[in-house]
């Protein structure tokens, strides 16, 4: 599951995604998602998730984006599949009433 997860996270990179791991304060699994900062598209996931739960929030994440340009493996093209092509526009992306992904963070400068 190790390899799927890099491979989702130089998808990621690819399509201009920042992927950080970070401290979350939950204990929700599949902490983390995808979120706007400052302008640019970040994945935020949970330093405490396992490579099952990074594989799925990072899926989830590139679902919303056209991947299709991208060499993907067949398994981790259907991970990303399996989570529905919603292409994200310059904005924001689609997001479904339950979605907890897709957030806008309002930042300001300092």
């Amino acid at each position: 599951m190790e390899a799927i997860v890099e491979e989702l996270e130089k998808a990621a990179e690819a399509v201009g995604v920042k992927v950080s791991y970070e401290n979350l304060d939950t204990d929700a699994l599949g902490g983390g998602g995808l979120c706007k900062v400052k302008g640019e598209w970040r994945c935020i996931v949970s330093k405490r998730a396992h490579p099952g739960e990074r594989a799925t929030l990072l899926a989830r994440a590139l679902a919303r984006f056209d991947t299709s340009a991208l060499f993907l493996t067949p398994t981790a093209r259907d991970l990303v599949e399996a989570h529905g092509k919603k292409i994200v526009p310059d904005t924001q992306p689609a997001m479904a009433a339950d979605d907890t992904l897709g957030r806008t963070l309002e930042t300001s400068e300092p």
